[in-house]
């Protein structure tokens, strides 16, 4: 219960910043009563971009009809609002960042 609590006020807190959010999910009612992953992501970030491909792969692609996917990309310091927040499958790191990623972390 207290990890919802805590998803919730950030997920409220994310919204907050935020002047627009564009994102697959209109409400918190649709989050559907799944566990909710939220990610954040920065573009000057190099660990960012690279653990980004291995999220996709190895916890998207695994748990992605179970789980929902929340991931906020953060530029120059503030929210993008011109790329869409929620991963799914045909948007990934490279789409994100226009960035091409071959380094894969050693500890995933």
């Amino acid at each position: 219960m207290r990890k919802l609590i805590l998803l919730l006020v950030i997920l409220l807190m994310t919204g907050c910043v935020s002047n627009s959010v564009i994102s697959q999910f209109s409400s918190l009612e649709d989050l559907e009563g799944k566990p909710t992953l939220i990610l954040f992501a920065a573009t000057y970030c190099e660990i960012c971009q690279n653990v980004m491909p291995s999220y996709r792969e190895e916890i998207y692609l695994e748990y992605g009809e179970s789980i929902n996917f929340w991931i906020n990309v953060v530029d120059n310091k503030r929210f993008r609002t011109d790329i869409p927040q929620g991963l799914n499958t045909k948007l990934d790191f490279e789409d994100l960042t226009e960035m091409k990623c071959n380094f894969v972390p050693s500890w995933v």
